[in-house]
């Protein structure tokens, strides 16, 4: 029996050995893209998102709290059904 695990743990790591040239990790960074011209809340929250990214690279810390007031624009945008949703 122990004989038989040994060829088990073997056949396993030569199959899984065999998968590691397809796996690929990268990073990217996101880009953002506005969505022609839109305004009221959804245009300052896209303001506030470009501020953010901006900010990222300088204030790390902060930039969290630009994201954080963008996604408040945009839910009380969406809250009130003042129009066309984003997406």
């Amino acid at each position: 029996m122990t004989h038989f695990i040994k060829i088990l743990l073997i056949l396993t790591a030569v199959a899984l050995s065999g998968c590691s040239q397809y796996a690929k990790v990268s990073i990217s960074t996101p880009k953002f893209r506005p969505v022609g011209n839109m305004v009221g809340s959804f245009g300052a929250a896209e303001q506030k998102i470009a501020a953010a990214l901006k900010l990222e690279k300088h204030d790390p810390l902060a930039a969290p709290g630009e994201l954080l007031a963008a996604t408040e624009l945009a839910s009380a945008h969406f809250l009130r059904g003042d129009g066309a949703h984003p997406v």
